[in-house]
């Protein structure tokens, strides 16, 4: 009992960190599909910085390129889904790994999952499902069953995927718009 108690206080208190920021083939994948979306290998990313009261579970950056005036904010992303409906089994946990860009007004441009660990629900990946968050903004909701299409068999990885889209569009307009 006393080491449930201690595990709950550290995961409360913000001590232990069970979903980490997602592993370094995240950062080569961001490099390649900036390259393909831009054509071109002239760029830069400049990480911004996230004050810890955001809790992201990955990281943002500005993307710096004469070439393009379309991309102009990254996000790249893990997202945990916990199908067992218990907050602290990872057992049961899938996740993805993803990349948002954003337009300089803050609309997403792309979504592209580099990662996914589910034996279900692998629609999400596709770019036809992630076509519906293209134009996205930080004042715009998105709901399952209403903007964004639900999947048979991923309940739980719809709709925590499309929470946290919406909830990164958010912070990053936030961190670089103030609104």
């Amino acid at each position: 009992m006393k080491l449930f108690l201690f595990v709950l206080y550290l995961l409360a208190s913000g001590g232990v960190a069970i979903n980490a920021t997602p592993p370094i083939i995240i950062d080569k994948a961001l490099s390649a599909e900036i390259k393909k979306q831009l054509n071109k290998t002239d760029y830069s990313l400049l990480p911004i910085a996230v004050p810890e009261k955001y809790k992201v579970n990955g990281k943002y950056f500005s993307i710096n390129s004469a070439a393009s005036q379309q991309l102009k904010y990254a996000y790249m992303g893990r997202v945990n889904t916990n199908r067992s409906g218990n907050q602290g089994d990872n057992e049961s946990s899938d996740f993805l790994d993803y990349i948002i860009f954003y337009s300089p007004t803050f609309a997403v441009q792309k979504v592209k999952v580099i990662r996914f660990s589910s034996e279900h629900g692998a629609e999400v990946c596709s770019a036809g499902w992630l076509k519906q968050f293209i134009g996205h903004t930080p004042g715009k909701s998105l709901t399952v069953g209403k903007n964004v299409d639900a999947v048979s068999g991923a309940t739980a990885t719809v709709n925590t995927f499309t929470f946290d889209i919406q909830a990164k569009t958010y912070i990053l307009n936030q961190l670089i718009g103030g609104k």
